[in-house]
């Protein structure tokens, strides 16, 4: 960097550029190298999104068979 015009410039400092790294693309390439689950691509995940229905027809389903064995 110059200060100054024509003759008179003077050099008054140095830029220089530098890459600042990408810590968290680093630290999920070392996750996926030591293989820690954390950083896996896919997890399956079996969840249901209303727990309330689903033992509803859990219930009617036991219900259901209860009954056909009692007829039998």
């Amino acid at each position: 960097m110059f200060e100054g015009r024509g003759d008179e410039r003077d050099l008054v400092g140095i830029l220089k550029k530098i890459k600042w790294p990408d810590k968290v693309k680093n630290l999920e390439l070392l996750g996926k190298h030591i293989n820690i689950n954390a950083f896996s691509e896919r997890q399956d995940i079996k969840m249901s999104l209303n727990p309330l229905s689903d033992l509803i027809d859990e219930i009617g389903n036991e219900a259901r068979n209860n009954s056909r064995e009692s007829k039998e």
